[in-house]
This record gives C-alpha cells, structure tokens and sequence, in this order.
C-alpha cells in the first residue's frame, strides 16, 4: 500500500520515520518541548550540515542572543603626509577619516570588540594611548624637523605581516593605498600578494572599501615621464580605503557596526552603495548560507514536495519518490526538482565569486537511529543529478527519478547535498571592476590627470592591487577544497 502524504504511516515505514524523529528530537534535547543549546544540525553528517536551515518558532519570541566574548580589534591608520589632506579637506557634514577614527571603536563595542589604534609609516607604532586621539591631529602626519621623518612611506607590507602573525580577529587598515615603498619592486604592491593568499588561504577575509573623501592638501609621489616623482596641491575628491581583515563573523559584526554605529555618513554610503566595496574570500557565502527550500517543487508525479513531521530545530525541504509513477511518454513534459546556481544573492555583498567551478553530489541513507555521522550511511561521492557547468560557472542540478535509480535503489530515507565549489577565480573578476575604472590612476595618465584638477583624483596603480588580491584569491582557492554554496534536502523513496 502507498503512503499518500498527511496520511497514516504504514507499520512497515514507521521504522524509517521513527529513527528520523529520534534523531532529531536527540539533537534538540528529550524532547522537542525543551531544546537544549545543542545545534539539531549536529546529528547530521558534517558534510550535509551547513546547507540545513534552522528553523525559528514564530510563536514563540526570539532567543535573546548571548554576546560575544571580547574580541580584540586592531585599527591601523596611515600616517604618510597625505593623509592630512583628509583631516584638512573635511566638511560639517562629509568627515569620513574622522568618523573611522573618532567612532569606529563605539560602533564595534556591541558586537564585543575591544579596539586598539596604531599608525604606521615605514614602521607600526604600539597601541596609542587616548584611543588615538591624535591621529585627529593634521601635526601627527607632517614631519617634526628634516630628515627625522617616518611618514614618507606607507609600509603596507608590514602591516599584513603583523596582521598575519598577530592572528587578530579584526584588524582594519585605514589608508590611501597609494604605494610609493622604495625597498621593494612594483611600487610595494608585488610584496603583498603571499602575504595576502596566506590570509585567505587561512579563512581570513579581506574587504576593501573605497570612499570618495573630500581632500585638501597634497598629492605626493606622482610619477613623471622620466624617473622622477613630483607633487600638486590638490583640492578635491580623493579615495580614502578601509581594508578590514578577519575572520568571517568579524566581518560581518564590522558591516553590522558601521551601519548601526555613530556615524550616518558611513552607515548611508554602505547602503546606498556610495561606498565602493570589494570582498575577497575562499568561502564568500554568509554566516548562515542554508535555505529552507532550495530546489523548485518541480512537476513530475514521482517526485514531490512531502511534509512528513519534522520535529522543531531544522528546515529541511522533503520529497517524496515514487519512480514507478514518472511519466513514460506523451506531450506533457514533466519537470523534476531543480536547483540552478551559483546566484549573487548567495554570497555576501560584494563577494568576488566568479570563477570556473566543479560540481558534486553526496548521498546518505539512514541507518540508526543514534546522534552521530553514524546514523547516515554514505552511498556514494559523485555528480549525480548535475548538467554540465558552463563555460561562464553556471550549473543546474534535477531530482530526476531516473538519475538516482542507482543511489536511490532501496526503499528509505535519504539525504542528499549537492556543492559548487570554485576551482579558481575570474580576472579580471566582474565584481570588482570599479577598481580599475575611474577610480584607478594608471602611471601615463599622472603628468596629465595632475595638471586637469579632476573632481577626483584616483588611486595611483589601484588596478595593479586589485589584480594582485585576484591572484592571490585564485592561489589560495586552487589550494583549498572549499564549497562556495550549495543545498541539502531529505528523499523518502517508496513503491
């Protein structure tokens, strides 16, 4: 007899949905009534476990959640001559460098982080007394006396390192990214790149935002026709950068903190999308990637969307399958659950994500009842259910009956999680393309763009780093098996 979905539960099935139930409900505490702090994904394999929802009870007020345990979050202001401009050039109502230094510790105090200020030049100063007060102060970027300065170069290469060897949960780099370090080739930029793959190659993000920042002041190290640099007073729009590394909750808690903290103007260009922004990341997906629902309900009889009882603590979409009702022939074409992607709304804004991917299927079948990987046993590791990716990294995936009639052969109840993961990375990447538009000053156009007055005044070889963080994204993507978006769903295969 067949199980028609809201119906009675045949004895000679109840075993499958017991151990189900079991399962679950131990994952939640004895019983449902009462959950433990214990995460239902938990009696899942940890392969399946990312791409299942929890789900919230609606009738019930939301869980207060606990604060985070103090974090230490290290800001690193540039303290190279130019950067006055931004002090000098600031307004009543746009203050951009002001508002990073004066209220980003604020911002970030309710997310429990504990803000430390230091500057650098061609050394990183300690920890700054006063929570760097003086980084307001226009005195702090000029030079005390001839030849005594530490300004004249902004040594971003030592910066990386010790955010590197600090291992800090946040550290943010306020600076002009205009690279003049005379110790090493390529402008200094050459130097950042295996700094840069070990941080992402370490689950670290790096997010890069751009401001067009009112300017008054200098531009300093301009280069001419010949081998000289010269400078040009300039009033204007210059682009200030906030480069933030950490690890991805940090991240987000940062996003989170600027656009509820004390400064409007931030908290506005973030969502208005006047601040330019760029995030390079080995897995860019957000902190809680699952969907409840991820494959389309399809139209093909023999597989449909079930509602067998899930006990609370998990969404996940269910289906039935019934192979012996798929449709044979005839003019009505039957679509089976499908699932098309990688979708830009899966990653977080402004995630650099393209690139040429692989695809694979993973199968389960539950056997036991107990809260452990061993109540699931793998049937097989492949990519079942998958098209092809195309050439531009797209890639479709259908709970067709006929595709899994080997994996799927036993009467049961199955899990299935299918992943997209990036074999390398796009470059130029299309996310990232304001990096080398009007924003980038290439070092042909300086004699020129200097001698025009621009409304702003772009960053001299941005383009140049934004391919070099490219690169370094696609090393360490290459190097690490990473999953950048994917789903899981539970099959009841029947008669």
């Amino acid at each position: 007899m067949s199980v028609k979905d809201g119906g009675n539960i045949p004895l000679k099935y109840s075993r499958f949905m017991a151990g189900l139930l079991a399962v679950l409900v131990a994952a939640c505490g004895q019983a449902p009534e009462k959950p433990s702090g214990k995460d239902p994904r938990a009696c899942f394999p940890a392969e399946a476990r990312r791409w299942i929802a929890l789900k919230s009870d609606s009738d019930k007020p939301a869980p207060k959640v606990e604060s985070k345990a103090s974090r230490d979050a290290v800001i690193y202001v540039d303290r190279s001559g130019s950067m006055e401009g931004y002090l000098a050039g600031a307004t009543n109502a746009e203050r951009p460098f002001h508002d990073i230094v004066s209220t980003l510790a604020g911002s970030l105090a309710p997310h429990g982080f504990r803000t430390h200020h230091r500057s650098f030049g061609t050394t990183v100063s300690e920890n700054l007394p006063d929570g760097g007060s003086k980084l307001l102060d226009r005195a702090s970027y000029r030079c005390p006396q001839a030849g005594a300065c530490d300004n004249s170069e902004s040594r971003l290469d030592r910066v990386f390192a010790q955010i590197k060897s600090t291992n800090s949960p946040l550290s943010v780099v306020v600076t002009d990214l205009w690279f003049t370090n005379s110790d090493i080739q390529s402008s200094g930029i050459a130097a950042l790149q295996p700094l840069l793959t070990d941080l992402l190659f370490a689950d670290k993000v790096v997010a890069i935002y751009a401001i067009a920042a009112p300017f008054t002041g200098k531009i300093y190290d301009l280069p001419d026709a010949g081998t000289d640099k010269f400078s040009v007073p300039y009033a204007g729009r210059h682009p200030l950068y906030i480069v933030v590394v950490g690890d991805k909750s940090a991240i987000v808690d940062f996003e989170k903190g600027v656009r509820g903290g004390g400064s409007n103007y931030l908290a506005a260009g973030l969502e208005n999308g006047t601040i330019k922004r760029a995030l390079f990341a080995i897995d860019p997906g957000p902190e809680s990637p699952a969907e409840a629902a991820p494959l389309s309900a399809g139209t093909d009889p023999a597989v449909r969307v079930s509602n067998f009882q899930l006990p609370p603590g998990v969404a996940v979409q269910r289906f039935l399958m019934r192979p012996d009702r798929s449709i044979k022939a005839g003019p009505r074409v039957a679509e089976p659950p499908s699932w098309a992607g990688p979708k830009a709304s899966a990653f977080l804004p402004g995630a650099i994500w393209q690139g040429p991917i692989n695809v694979r299927t993973l199968v389960w079948k539950q056997s036991g009842e107990g809260c452990s990987d061993k109540s699931w046993l793998r049937q097989n590791v492949a990519q079942t259910g998958w098209k092809a990716p195309r050439a531009d990294g797209a890639a479709t995936f259908t709970l067709a009956p006929d595709a899994f009639r080997g994996a799927l052969s036993q009467k049961g109840i199955y899990l299935i999680t299918g992943e997209v993961q990036r074999s390398s990375v796009t470059v130029p990447n299309p996310q990232n393309m304001w990096m080398r538009g009007p924003w980038n000053l290439t070092p042909e156009a300086a004699a020129t763009t200097a001698g025009s007055a621009p409304g702003l005044f772009p960053t001299l070889n941005l383009s140049e780093f934004g391919r070099i963080m490219e690169n370094a994204l696609a090393t360490a993507v290459e190097r690490k098996d990473q999953p950048i978006t994917g789903f899981t769903v539970l099959v009841k295969v029947e008669d």
